[in-house]
């Protein structure tokens, strides 16, 4: 599933939206901002898989 695109004002002014969309599509949302400085939302299961993920890599 490809990942949504929003800017940051637009979080803003629909973060409940976004957030239940994360959440309930299990997907990413990308938040375009200023110079490139995008940011990503993910739900936190998914990042707490990416981080014992990484934590496994590093043991390794």
């Amino acid at each position: 599933m490809k990942d949504s695109t929003t800017s940051s004002q637009d979080l803003i002014n629909h973060f409940s939206h976004y957030s239940d969309q994360i959440i309930d599509l299990n997907k990413a949302l990308i938040v375009k901002r200023p110079n490139n400085k995008n940011v990503v939302l993910v739900p936190q299961s998914e990042f707490n898989a990416w981080i014992k993920s990484e934590q496994v890599s590093n043991n390794d």
